[in-house]
């Protein structure tokens, strides 16, 4: 595969003036499809200054899953980008955390500590689940939740 130009910046804030100057579509972010193409179908655009159904997705989970539209795209596969809640991980040594939190928090979200794992706090709208933090080696265990929260 080919290509002329490839620009990478990084951040968690979006910067659009570049692809302003460009003439791509912008708001928040570089506006892109589902294949996370821009307004001009031969340029691409993935995290922190994508934006795809109004939301800009700033985590390596949800960056991973654009590059692999992406590649689907360019290889004329059926795979595209899911808006999901991302699954956040900060890897800090001495105190790994895994995030997952399927909509803002307001004042009728309950939150519980899990009893048979004090480095689990569950996050309820009434009795539905709707995010999770997990810390310590919990942390790292966070697959099969995330998966669960999703479904």
């Amino acid at each position: 595969m080919n290509t002329d130009m490839l620009i990478s910046a990084a951040g968690l804030l979006p910067d659009i003036k570049l692809a302003s100057k460009t003439g791509l579509t912008t708001a928040t972010g570089i506006i892109v499809d589902q294949h996370m193409r821009t307004s001009c179908q031969d340029i691409y655009a993935l995290g922190d200054c994508a934006e795809y159904n109004g939301q800009v997705f700033s985590y390596i989970e949800p960056i991973r899953r654009q590059a692999n539209a992406i590649a689907s795209d360019i290889f004329r596969d059926d795979d595209y980008f899911v808006a999901q809640p991302p699954l956040i991980r900060v890897k800090i040594p001495s105190f790994p955390l895994s995030v997952c939190l399927k909509q803002k928090l307001n004042n009728t979200i309950t939150s519980c500590i899990n009893p048979q794992d004090n480095n689990r706090i569950d996050y309820f709208d009434e009795h539905q689940q709707i995010g999770f933090v997990l810390s310590g080696k919990s942390a790292q265990q966070c697959s099969n939740l995330y998966q669960e929260l999703l479904s």
